[in-house]
Protein backbone atom coordinates (compact mmCIF):
# COMPACT_ATOMS: atom_id res chain seq x y z
CA UNK A 1 0.00 0.00 0.00
CA UNK A 2 1.11 3.25 -1.28
CA UNK A 3 -0.32 6.83 0.28
CA UNK A 4 0.12 9.88 -1.98
CA UNK A 5 0.59 12.12 1.52
CA UNK A 6 0.42 11.40 5.40
CA UNK A 7 -0.45 14.69 7.58
CA UNK A 8 1.66 14.68 10.79
CA UNK A 9 0.75 17.10 13.07
CA UNK A 10 3.40 18.33 14.97
CA UNK A 11 1.30 20.72 17.44
CA UNK A 12 -2.67 21.43 17.66
CA UNK A 13 -1.28 25.05 19.21
CA UNK A 14 -1.72 28.03 16.88
CA UNK A 15 -0.93 31.84 17.31
CA UNK A 16 -4.13 33.00 15.59
CA UNK A 17 -8.02 32.63 16.32
CA UNK A 18 -9.68 32.85 12.45
CA UNK A 19 -13.34 32.63 12.39
CA UNK A 20 -13.49 29.88 9.71
CA UNK A 21 -11.20 27.43 11.45
CA UNK A 22 -12.49 24.60 13.88
CA UNK A 23 -10.47 25.46 16.22
CA UNK A 24 -8.79 22.82 18.44
CA UNK A 25 -10.61 20.75 20.82
CA UNK A 26 -7.94 18.67 21.95
CA UNK A 27 -5.33 19.07 25.03
CA UNK A 28 -2.79 21.34 23.65
CA UNK A 29 -0.08 19.63 22.94
CA UNK A 30 3.37 19.42 20.54
CA UNK A 31 5.06 16.54 19.05
CA UNK A 32 7.92 15.59 21.04
CA UNK A 33 11.17 14.75 18.50
CA UNK A 34 11.22 11.15 19.81
CA UNK A 35 7.65 10.59 18.94
CA UNK A 36 7.36 12.24 15.66
CA UNK A 37 10.83 10.15 14.83
CA UNK A 38 8.42 7.18 15.52
CA UNK A 39 5.92 8.53 13.60
CA UNK A 40 8.55 9.20 10.80
CA UNK A 41 10.39 5.35 10.81
CA UNK A 42 6.61 4.07 10.66
CA UNK A 43 5.18 6.29 7.98
CA UNK A 44 8.14 5.91 6.01
CA UNK A 45 7.64 2.44 3.70
CA UNK A 46 3.82 3.99 2.46
CA UNK A 47 4.91 7.23 1.56
CA UNK A 48 7.51 10.10 0.81
CA UNK A 49 5.60 13.34 1.05
CA UNK A 50 5.21 14.43 5.18
CA UNK A 51 2.47 17.26 5.29
CA UNK A 52 2.94 18.79 9.03
CA UNK A 53 -0.14 19.96 9.21
CA UNK A 54 -3.51 19.68 10.65
CA UNK A 55 -4.35 22.16 13.04
CA UNK A 56 -2.05 24.20 14.75
CA UNK A 57 0.68 26.49 13.09
CA UNK A 58 3.78 24.28 12.74
CA UNK A 59 6.07 27.15 12.94
CA UNK A 60 5.67 27.29 16.70
CA UNK A 61 7.58 24.18 16.97
CA UNK A 62 10.23 24.76 19.55
CA UNK A 63 12.31 21.71 18.42
CA UNK A 64 11.25 22.41 14.50
CA UNK A 65 15.30 22.37 13.50
CA UNK A 66 15.01 18.69 14.72
CA UNK A 67 12.45 17.23 13.07
CA UNK A 68 12.89 18.93 9.54
CA UNK A 69 16.91 16.98 10.12
CA UNK A 70 14.76 13.78 10.67
CA UNK A 71 12.48 14.24 7.91
CA UNK A 72 16.12 15.24 5.41
CA UNK A 73 17.70 12.04 7.42
CA UNK A 74 14.97 9.66 6.29
CA UNK A 75 14.51 11.37 2.96
CA UNK A 76 11.29 12.02 3.55
CA UNK A 77 9.38 15.11 1.58
CA UNK A 78 8.22 18.13 3.70
CA UNK A 79 4.96 20.07 2.96
CA UNK A 80 4.30 22.63 4.98
CA UNK A 81 1.14 24.46 5.90
CA UNK A 82 1.52 28.09 7.64
CA UNK A 83 -0.23 31.10 8.43
CA UNK A 84 2.84 32.78 7.65
CA UNK A 85 3.09 35.11 10.71
CA UNK A 86 6.26 33.34 11.38
CA UNK A 87 7.96 32.82 8.56
CA UNK A 88 10.45 35.73 8.75
CA UNK A 89 11.34 34.72 11.95
CA UNK A 90 11.90 31.01 10.57
CA UNK A 91 13.44 32.44 7.43
CA UNK A 92 16.88 30.92 8.35
CA UNK A 93 15.99 27.50 9.40
CA UNK A 94 13.64 27.26 6.48
CA UNK A 95 16.64 27.93 4.28
CA UNK A 96 18.79 25.35 5.87
CA UNK A 97 16.16 22.71 5.51
CA UNK A 98 14.05 23.73 2.91
CA UNK A 99 10.31 22.40 2.66
CA UNK A 100 9.64 20.58 -0.86
CA UNK A 101 6.73 23.51 -0.66
CA UNK A 102 5.42 26.13 1.78
CA UNK A 103 1.58 26.49 1.71
CA UNK A 104 0.65 30.49 2.91
CA UNK A 105 -2.74 30.57 4.17
CA UNK A 106 -3.52 34.27 3.21
CA UNK A 107 -7.33 33.60 3.93
CA UNK A 108 -6.42 33.65 7.69
CA UNK A 109 -5.62 37.59 7.37
CA UNK A 110 -8.30 39.95 5.46
CA UNK A 111 -9.83 40.52 8.75
CA UNK A 112 -6.87 41.00 10.64
CA UNK A 113 -5.63 44.32 11.87
CA UNK A 114 -2.21 45.42 9.93
CA UNK A 115 -3.25 42.98 7.25
CA UNK A 116 -1.50 44.44 4.56
CA UNK A 117 1.54 44.96 6.64
CA UNK A 118 1.89 41.46 7.40
CA UNK A 119 1.25 40.99 3.45
CA UNK A 120 4.12 42.36 2.98
CA UNK A 121 6.71 40.56 5.27
CA UNK A 122 5.37 37.63 4.06
CA UNK A 123 6.19 38.45 0.63
CA UNK A 124 9.49 39.37 1.15
CA UNK A 125 10.27 36.27 2.66
CA UNK A 126 8.48 33.85 0.32
CA UNK A 127 10.39 35.63 -2.08
CA UNK A 128 13.31 34.45 -0.14
CA UNK A 129 12.40 31.10 -0.06
CA UNK A 130 11.08 30.29 -3.55
CA UNK A 131 14.81 30.16 -4.14
CA UNK A 132 14.87 26.74 -2.56
CA UNK A 133 11.38 25.71 -1.68
CA UNK A 134 7.69 26.10 -4.08
CA UNK A 135 5.69 28.47 -2.53
CA UNK A 136 1.89 27.79 -2.71
CA UNK A 137 -0.36 31.20 -1.49
CA UNK A 138 -3.69 29.71 -0.59
CA UNK A 139 -6.53 32.40 -1.38
CA UNK A 140 -9.34 29.69 0.39
CA UNK A 141 -12.09 32.48 1.18
CA UNK A 142 -14.18 32.73 -2.11
CA UNK A 143 -17.70 32.87 -2.26
CA UNK A 144 -19.26 31.88 -5.37
CA UNK A 145 -16.53 32.91 -7.08
CA UNK A 146 -16.16 36.32 -5.57
CA UNK A 147 -13.83 38.28 -2.56
CA UNK A 148 -15.29 40.18 -0.08
CA UNK A 149 -13.76 43.56 0.44
CA UNK A 150 -11.34 43.00 2.74
CA UNK A 151 -10.10 39.83 1.18
CA UNK A 152 -9.97 41.79 -2.38
CA UNK A 153 -7.80 44.66 -0.61
CA UNK A 154 -4.85 42.37 -0.06
CA UNK A 155 -5.06 40.61 -3.29
CA UNK A 156 -4.82 43.95 -4.86
CA UNK A 157 -1.77 43.99 -2.55
CA UNK A 158 -0.61 40.61 -3.82
CA UNK A 159 -1.51 41.31 -7.76
CA UNK A 160 0.75 44.50 -7.53
CA UNK A 161 3.47 42.66 -6.23
CA UNK A 162 4.13 40.17 -8.42
CA UNK A 163 2.60 42.69 -11.11
CA UNK A 164 -0.77 40.92 -12.67
CA UNK A 165 -3.95 42.26 -13.36
CA UNK A 166 -6.08 42.32 -10.04
CA UNK A 167 -9.84 41.91 -12.13
CA UNK A 168 -8.39 38.12 -13.39
CA UNK A 169 -8.57 35.68 -10.46
CA UNK A 170 -10.89 33.72 -12.73
CA UNK A 171 -8.54 30.30 -12.62
CA UNK A 172 -7.92 27.75 -9.54
CA UNK A 173 -4.08 28.21 -9.77
CA UNK A 174 -2.01 31.05 -11.23
CA UNK A 175 1.53 31.32 -11.35
CA UNK A 176 2.64 34.21 -9.45
CA UNK A 177 6.43 33.75 -10.66
CA UNK A 178 9.54 31.29 -10.21
CA UNK A 179 8.16 28.20 -7.78
CA UNK A 180 5.63 30.61 -6.77
CA UNK A 181 2.09 30.04 -6.99
CA UNK A 182 -1.27 30.88 -6.35
CA UNK A 183 -4.17 28.56 -5.09
CA UNK A 184 -8.15 29.93 -5.39
CA UNK A 185 -10.69 27.38 -3.84
CA UNK A 186 -13.96 28.77 -2.30
CA UNK A 187 -14.65 28.65 1.82
CA UNK A 188 -15.38 25.35 2.99
CA UNK A 189 -16.57 24.41 6.34
CA UNK A 190 -14.77 21.95 8.43
CA UNK A 191 -16.96 18.39 9.14
CA UNK A 192 -18.34 17.44 12.30
CA UNK A 193 -20.48 15.45 14.37
CA UNK A 194 -22.76 18.72 14.93
CA UNK A 195 -22.76 19.28 11.34
CA UNK A 196 -25.80 18.70 9.12
CA UNK A 197 -25.96 15.41 7.12
CA UNK A 198 -24.29 14.97 3.71
CA UNK A 199 -24.93 11.56 2.45
CA UNK A 200 -23.88 8.15 2.81
CA UNK A 201 -22.36 7.22 -0.06
CA UNK A 202 -19.42 9.26 -2.70
CA UNK A 203 -15.99 9.48 -3.09
CA UNK A 204 -13.66 10.33 -0.43
CA UNK A 205 -9.86 9.88 -0.04
CA UNK A 206 -9.58 9.20 3.26
CA UNK A 207 -7.73 6.28 4.29
CA UNK A 208 -7.15 5.64 0.37
CA UNK A 209 -4.96 8.37 -0.77
CA UNK A 210 -3.80 9.76 2.93
CA UNK A 211 -4.10 9.38 6.33
CA UNK A 212 -2.90 11.82 9.42
CA UNK A 213 -1.51 11.41 12.64
CA UNK A 214 -2.54 13.82 15.48
CA UNK A 215 0.12 15.75 18.09
CA UNK A 216 -1.30 12.52 20.53
CA UNK A 217 -0.51 9.78 17.95
CA UNK A 218 -3.95 8.87 17.09
CA UNK A 219 -4.19 7.87 13.26
CA UNK A 220 -6.78 9.05 11.23
CA UNK A 221 -7.73 8.45 7.62
CA UNK A 222 -7.70 12.53 6.70
CA UNK A 223 -6.44 15.76 7.52
CA UNK A 224 -10.12 16.97 8.13
CA UNK A 225 -10.78 14.48 11.07
CA UNK A 226 -9.34 17.64 13.69
CA UNK A 227 -10.87 15.84 16.90
CA UNK A 228 -9.93 11.99 16.33
CA UNK A 229 -13.33 11.16 15.87
CA UNK A 230 -12.22 8.53 13.25
CA UNK A 231 -9.06 7.31 15.01
CA UNK A 232 -7.09 3.64 14.25
CA UNK A 233 -5.93 3.43 17.43
CA UNK A 234 -2.50 4.99 18.47
CA UNK A 235 0.71 5.07 16.67
CA UNK A 236 2.88 5.33 19.69
CA UNK A 237 0.90 2.83 21.54
CA UNK A 238 0.74 0.40 18.47
CA UNK A 239 2.64 -0.12 14.79
CA UNK A 240 1.12 1.13 12.15
CA UNK A 241 1.00 -2.15 10.34
CA UNK A 242 -1.17 -3.53 13.11
CA UNK A 243 -3.52 -0.16 13.24
CA UNK A 244 -4.02 -0.53 9.61
CA UNK A 245 -5.41 -4.37 10.29
CA UNK A 246 -7.73 -2.98 12.60
CA UNK A 247 -11.70 -4.12 12.01
CA UNK A 248 -12.23 -0.38 11.73
CA UNK A 249 -9.73 0.88 9.06
CA UNK A 250 -10.71 -2.63 6.72
CA UNK A 251 -14.54 -1.69 6.85
CA UNK A 252 -13.81 1.55 5.86
CA UNK A 253 -11.69 0.67 2.60
CA UNK A 254 -13.92 -2.09 2.42
CA UNK A 255 -17.27 0.08 2.02
CA UNK A 256 -14.87 2.79 -0.11
CA UNK A 257 -15.20 0.07 -2.90
CA UNK A 258 -18.68 0.24 -2.93
CA UNK A 259 -18.34 4.16 -2.73
CA UNK A 260 -20.45 3.67 0.64
CA UNK A 261 -19.61 5.86 4.07
CA UNK A 262 -19.27 4.02 7.05
CA UNK A 263 -18.05 6.69 9.36
CA UNK A 264 -20.65 9.50 10.80
CA UNK A 265 -18.48 12.38 10.48
CA UNK A 266 -17.81 11.31 6.49
CA UNK A 267 -21.55 11.28 5.88
CA UNK A 268 -21.13 15.44 7.80
CA UNK A 269 -18.25 15.90 5.13
CA UNK A 270 -19.55 18.58 2.68
CA UNK A 271 -15.87 19.10 1.83
CA UNK A 272 -15.47 15.26 -0.15
CA UNK A 273 -17.78 16.28 -2.70
CA UNK A 274 -15.59 18.04 -4.14
CA UNK A 275 -13.74 15.17 -5.36
CA UNK A 276 -17.35 13.66 -7.00
CA UNK A 277 -17.89 14.09 -10.38
CA UNK A 278 -20.15 16.54 -11.45
CA UNK A 279 -19.78 18.29 -7.80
Amino acid sequence: MKWKRVYVEITNQCNLHCDFCIHNQREPRFMSVAEFAHVIQEVRPYCEYVYLHVLGEPLMHPHLEALLKICKEQQMQVMLTTNGTLLAKRLTLLQKYPPRQISISLHSFPHQEAALAYLQEVMQAADVLAKTSYISYRFWNLREQQMDRASYQMWEVLAKHYHLDPTDYGKRRIVLGKQIFLSLEEQFTWPSLQAPFVSAKGRCLGGEMMIAVLCDGSVVPCCLDSNGDISFGNLFESRLTDLLASDRYRQMMEAKQRQELTEALCKRCAYRTRFEKGA
